[in-house]
């Protein structure tokens, strides 16, 4: 049997999964900045976490290890400098910006837990001090992944 092909199935499913969630954050993002309600913010942090544990690790889990087995089946060389070598260097900046986004979205998450039961007046402040760093790391993971599909598709070096 070809591992190969099995393979690259599921290293495709791994980029969909992991794209798509980080799309959907991105747009859950918006609608809860658009939010006024505390309530409707709480709803859509929690949505985002839930995309994060359903849809992003376990696309993360697939790209990798498909990805691991598609190195070693397909016989890719990876001595020198090539689309390979980005596309993995890349991968790990996006692991490390995930992991880090996903604990300024748990704080996002609890801080709107908080005020919900307790009035706190720095929370707008914190919230939008929180918002600033995940911002930028949304954004560049989302180019960061397109920059990865290219590189897989196109082989540009």
């Amino acid at each position: 049997m070809n591992y190969y092909y099995i393979a690259k199935y599921f290293h495709l499913i791994g980029v969909v999964m992991m794209l798509g969630a980080t799309l959907c954050n991105g747009l859950i993002h918006l609608s809860a900045i658009k939010n006024q309600s505390l309530t409707g913010k709480l709803n859509s942090l929690e949505n985002i976490m839930i995309i994060n544990k359903v849809l992003m690790i376990p696309g993360f889990i697939l790209l990798i290890g498909a990805g691991i087995l598609l190195i070693s089946q397909g016989h890719f060389g990876i001595q020198k400098l090539n689309w390979l070598q980005v596309s993995i260097l890349m991968t790990i900046f996006l692991v490390l910006e995930f992991i880090w986004g996903y604990r300024l979205e748990g704080k996002l998450e609890k801080l709107t837990k908080n005020q919900l039961r307790e009035t706190d007046l720095s929370y707008g402040r914190t919230y939008k001090a929180i918002l600033s760093i995940a911002i930028p790391i949304g954004s560049s993971a989302t180019v960061i992944s397109f920059i990865i599909i290219y590189l897989m598709l196109i082989k540009p070096f």
